[in-house]
């Protein structure tokens, strides 16, 4: 009985360290910014203001930017 035990706890052991390590290595795409905000200074109205916001892919798999809003 202790024989069946053994390999059943084995066997279980086995199963959650591969479905860890398959969650580990899945592809993914991951969002990196080198800023979230940026505070513009006062701005005279009617003059055009730009900022670059540089955004790079940290995952592996395609990154999709479906939508982007101004707050």
């Amino acid at each position: 009985m202790t024989r069946i035990f053994n390999i059943g706890l084995w066997a279980a052991s086995l199963f959650i360290s591969l479905f860890v390590t398959g969650i580990a290595v899945a592809d993914v795409p991951r969002l990196a910014l080198t800023e979230e905000r940026h505070q513009f200074e006062t701005v005279v109205e009617g003059v055009a203001v730009l900022h670059d916001f540089v955004i790079r892919n940290g995952g592996t798999a395609e990154l999709q930017i479906e939508r982007v809003e101004s707050g």
